[in-house]
C-alpha cells in the first residue's frame, strides 16, 4: 500500500481479523505437505446461517394493539365466546363441552359422516375440475341444452302453480340471455 494512511488501515484491518478470529469466523488450516508449495494458508469462511424464527400467529398478534372502537368492541366479544381457540390448546371451550356430552358412538357416527362428507366434496372438486378442462364446442352445447330444458321444466312446473311468476322467470332468463351475448 502507498496510501498516506498506510498505518490507520493497517491498524483497522489487524482489528477487524482479530475480532473476527476472536468470535470464530473463520480459522486458519494448514494444508497437506504436498499441496502446501502450491498454496499458503487460506482463510476458510464457513457458511452460517442466521437463526430464523417463524414467530406464531398467536405472538405475531399480540403486537398489533386495536385503535377503533368497533374493533375494541369485537375484540371484546370474541374474548367473551367459546367458540374462540384459546392459546395453547387444540379444541374451543365449546368443542370441549360438546366433546364432553357426547358418548363414543355418537363421536363415531359424526366422524364417519364427516369422512363421506369430505369425500364426496373432494369428488365433486375433481369432477369439477375435470369439466372445466373441457374446451370442446360440442360439450358447451350440450350444457347450454340442459340448463335450457331444465329451465323450461321449471316454467312448466311454474305455471301451473303460478302463471305470473313463470312469465317473470322467461322474462329474467331472456334478460340474462341478452346480457350474455353482450
Amino acid at each position: 500500500m502507498k496510501s498516506e494512511q498506510r498505518e490507520e488501515w493497517e491498524k483497522a484491518m489487524s482489528s477487524e481479523i482479530e475480532t473476527m478470529h476472536n468470535r470464530g469466523v473463520w480459522h486458519l488450516e494448514k494444508l497437506p505437505e504436498a499441496k502446501r508449495y502450491l498454496i499458503e494458508d487460506q482463510i476458510i469462511f464457513p457458511l452460517k446461517k442466521p437463526d430464523f424464527v417463524r414467530e406464531s400467529f398467536e405472538d405475531a398478534s399480540e403486537r398489533f394493539v386495536t385503535k377503533h372502537p368497533v374493533e375494541i368492541a369485537m375484540n371484546e366479544l370474541l374474548k367473551k365466546s367459546d367458540n374462540v381457540l384459546k392459546k395453547d390448546k387444540k379444541m374451543t371451550e365449546a368443542e370441549e363441552k360438546a366433546l364432553k356430552a357426547m358418548s363414543l358412538e355418537e363421536a363415531r357416527l359424526r366422524h364417519d359422516e364427516l369422512m363421506k362428507h369430505n369425500a364426496l366434496l373432494s369428488y365433486q372438486e375433481a369432477k369439477v375440475r375435470r369439466q372445466h378442462k373441457i374446451k370442446s364446442k360440442r360439450y358447451r352445447r350440450m350444457l347450454r341444452k340442459e340448463k335450457v330444458n331444465k329451465l323450461l321444466k321449471e316454467v312448466e312446473e311454474l305455471e301451473k302453480v303460478d302463471p305470473e311468476k313463470a312469465l317473470e322467470k322467461i322474462m329474467e332468463a331472456d334478460r340474462v340471455r341478452i346480457m350474455v351475448i353482450f
